[in-house]
This record gives C-alpha cells, sequence and structure tokens, in this order.
C-alpha cells in the first residue's frame, strides 16, 4: 500500500499530499482523526506520553507554493517576506518528482 493511501485511509487525509483541510472543528476542537494522525507520527518517534491540547487558536491565511527562486532569498533572509508579503510559516520541499527542483510551501495574510 502507497503511504499516501495508507493515511488517506487510516487519518482521512484529505489533499493530493496526504495532509487536512481542517484539522478542528466549529468548536476549535482538535479531530479525532487529528489527534491519532499525531500520537501515531509520535510513537513511531519513540514518544508514548504526548500530551495533545483539546482546544485551539485557530488562525487563518493564504497557503502558497511554488519553486523557490533566487529572487526571493534576498527578502526572504533579510525580514522573511516574498514578494512584500510577511511570512507566518514556510517549508521547502523536496522529492523524486521535483526535477532537482525545490519546491517552496509559505502562508501569508494570516488573520
Amino acid at each position: 500500500m502507497k503511504t499516501k493511501s495508507y493515511f488517506k485511509e487510516q487519518f482521512q487525509c484529505k489533499s493530493s499530499d496526504g495532509g487536512f483541510y481542517n484539522i478542528v472543528d466549529e468548536h476549535n476542537n482538535i479531530l479525532s482523526n487529528i489527534e491519532r494522525y499525531i500520537k501515531s507520527i509520535a510513537l513511531l518517534f519513540g514518544i508514548k506520553d504526548l500530551i495533545i491540547p483539546n482546544h485551539y487558536i485557530t488562525h487563518k491565511g493564504k497557503v502558497c507554493r511554488t519553486r523557490w527562486l533566487d529572487i526571493f532569498e534576498s527578502d526572504f533572509l533579510k525580514d522573511y517576506t516574498i514578494c512584500g508579503h510577511k511570512i507566518f510559516s514556510y517549508a521547502f520541499i523536496y522529492g523524486p518528482d521535483n526535477d532537482g527542483r525545490t519546491n517552496f510551501s509559505f502562508t501569508i495574510d494570516m488573520k
């Protein structure tokens, strides 16, 4: 079974990359499949008694994905901005289908 199929089946992952669209319910309480997912990953790393809070304050932002370009580097390193947008979170993504280039995922415009 492919990893993506396993996560979709076991934890109800919804996105094409095996992620989740929602992690809390309408009252900002963590969803049970998310809690199971986090605890399962923790067990893989030998963490047996991970305590996960039940209630969260949520923040919404715009998710962006692109290839990392050299023109991003100076602003990003100086003040964590890209094209004038303050970056809330980011990830460099490497994988077998990237043609040797780095994908870059980031969140902006947090509310």
